[in-house]
């Protein structure tokens, strides 16, 4: 005879999870698919924990995926324009290994001229 907590360990259930809501789902694979043995059972009680499980998946990546898009619509957007600029400020000048960046010259070392000054 099948126990009350069934043939798996007390699955564990996070913080604000409901063990009604959970017990609930296992009581409903069992009245769907009607387990008779030990093997069977056991089977129904691996699925309703997998769908568990799985439910628990879909909230956390929607969760990711807001909180995402909240940063991204806090970040100030870079438009072609602002790619354009940054393009025109980043130039040499002022002959090899000067590089001019927004008007900061950052002082760059020449490609060695042959394999001497390796």
């Amino acid at each position: 005879m099948r126990s009350r907590m069934g043939y798996l360990p007390r699955f564990a259930l996070l913080g604000e999870e409901s063990r009604e809501r959970y017990d609930a789902l296992v009581q409903g694979y069992r009245d769907y698919f009607h387990p008779v043995g030990t093997v069977e059972e056991v089977h129904v009680e691996e699925l309703a924990i997998l769908q568990w499980r799985y439910r628990r998946l879909l909230q956390a990546e929607s969760a990711e995926i807001q909180s995402e898009t909240r940063a991204a619509a806090a970040r100030p957007q870079r438009t072609a324009s602002t790619a354009d600029a940054e393009r025109k400020c980043l130039t040499v000048r002022g002959g090899p290994g000067i590089l001019y960046r927004g008007g900061v010259s950052i002082q760059i070392a020449p490609p060695p001229r042959n394999r001497r000054d390796l």
